[in-house]
C-alpha cells in the first residue's frame, strides 16, 4: 500500500507541463468571469429601472387621479349637455381649445381630455364632450413627468 502511494506521488510529481497546459483553464476562467460580469451588469440595469419606477409612486398616483377627474368631467358633460352657449363645459376649469378640455388639480397634476366619434381620436373625429355624437373619451393625467391615461367607450 505504501509503495502504491509513493508510486502515484512519483507519477504526479514527474509529469511535465507544457506551455499550453494553462491556457485552457485561463480561457475558461475568463469566459465564466465575462458571463458573470455581463449578468451582473444586466441585473443592475433592471434593478435601477425598477427603483426609478418605485420612486415615482406619488406622481403616478396623482396622474391616475387627474386622469380620473378628467374622465369624470367629460362624462358629466356628456350626460348633462345643457351648457350655456358661450361655455363649452360645466366642469373643465380652462377654456377648451381644439376640442381638448383641461382640468387642473390643486396638487399640481392636470388632465387633458378629448372626446371623439371613433376610437382613433384623429383630428377630424374630435368633438366636444357635450356633443351627442361623442362615443369615446380619452383622458390623460399628468403629474411631474409621469403620465397615465384612461379611455372609455360611451354606451
Amino acid at each position: 500500500m505504501k509503495n502504491q502511494k509513493s508510486e502515484i506521488k512519483r507519477q504526479v510529481c514527474s509529469r511535465r507541463f507544457t506551455k499550453h497546459d494553462g491556457q485552457a483553464i485561463l480561457l475558461v476562467i475568463l469566459v465564466i468571469g465575462g458571463a458573470m460580469l455581463g449578468a451582473t451588469t444586466i441585473a443592475g440595469f433592471l434593478i435601477n429601472i425598477q427603483l426609478q419606477q418605485a420612486g415615482d409612486v406619488a406622481n403616478s398616483a396623482k396622474a391616475v387621479f387627474a386622469a380620473e377627474a378628467g374622465f369624470n368631467c367629460a362624462l358629466y358633460d356628456n350626460t348633462h349637455p345643457t351648457s350655456i352657449p358661450p361655455v363649452d363645459s360645466k366642469c373643465f376649469n380652462i377654456p377648451i381649445v381644439d376640442y381638448v378640455g383641461r382640468i387642473n388639480l390643486v396638487n399640481g397634476a392636470y388632465a387633458e381630455v378629448v372626446c371623439s366619434t371613433d376610437d382613433t381620436f384623429a383630428a377630424s373625429s374630435l368633438v366636444l364632450c357635450k356633443n351627442e355624437n361623442a362615443k369615446f373619451i380619452l383622458s390623460k393625467g399628468t403629474s411631474g413627468t409621469t403620465k397615465r391615461s384612461f379611455q372609455y367607450a360611451i354606451p
